[in-house]
């Protein structure tokens, strides 16, 4: 969407860039009235439950690899590259999914954003690898964080969309089962696809594109963090499909 970097995924068992993403560089004519800019300095998710659909219905899972970047269900992705000027976070991306699957007429993908809840709520300083990096973690009780993307727009110089659980109850620490009131998982269902040519983009124009990127509701994390009272948040859970306020600022 417009000139805003994009980040696909091919096929069934890759992740690549479609369009180069260049940590530091702003893009404008972003945001709910058409003018805003924003640049993106780190851009990292978790993803689970890929599956693949074949030409009759079936679905099929897609059995990772395990290595530091998938472990059990989940794998990581890493788009910035944090050893560039501009960027932040790792110096190592990740842009690919690595599993296998039975031979099949693939024609389409699906999976989740986020963690699985057994593994959302894990110790990290243990955890393997890809779930042992701390600045993908909130805390014991919330969990990781499935989405970040950090950078800063003319208004707000510290910009940020973490995604992750919220109205977590549970102390996971003594043993307690944890559950949340927003768990904040994303369903993909993508289909009517040729899984040889066809990608899956990540458009975060379409992201921000109801959002304001300047302005922030007073005494809430700048951007969005997933505060379930923070109508910051508003324009970018509807745009991920997810139940966000009621109310947008300044209704």
């Amino acid at each position: 969407s417009g000139d805003f970097p994009q980040f696909g995924v091919v096929g069934t068992i890759g992740v690549t860039v479609v369009d180069p993403f260049v940590c530091g560089e702003t893009v404008t004519g972003l945001g709910e009235s058409g003018d805003q800019s924003l640049t993106v300095r780190d851009a990292r998710l978790y993803v689970h439950d890929v599956r693949l659909v074949n030409a009759q219905g079936d679905v099929v899972p897609l059995e990772l690899t395990q290595n530091a970047f998938q472990h059990q269900d989940v794998a990581y992705l890493d788009f910035a590259d944090g050893s560039e000027v501009g960027c932040e976070g790792n110096p190592e991306t990740r842009l690919v999914v690595e599993g296998t699957a039975r031979e099949d007429d693939y024609v389409g993908v699906r999976f989740r954003v986020g963690l699985p809840p057994d593994l959302n709520h894990s110790d990290v300083s243990i955890a393997a690898s890809p779930l042992n990096l701390t600045d993908m973690f909130w805390s014991w009780q919330s969990g990781y964080t499935f989405v970040r993307l950090d950078g800063e727009s003319s208004g707000l110089p510290d910009w940020r969309f973490h995604l992750g659980s919220t109205g977590c109850v549970g102390d996971p620490t003594t043993g307690a089962e944890t559950t949340c009131s927003a768990p904040n998982t994303v369903e993909v269902e993508l289909g009517d696809m040729d899984l040889a040519t066809d990608r899956i983009r990540m458009d975060v124009a379409a992201l921000v594109s109801d959002a304001d990127l300047d302005t922030n509701e007073p005494d809430t994390a700048p951007g969005c963090m997933s505060g379930a009272t923070d109508t910051d948040c508003t324009p970018y859970f509807e745009a991920i499909g997810l139940p966000a306020s009621k109310h947008r600022r300044g209704d």
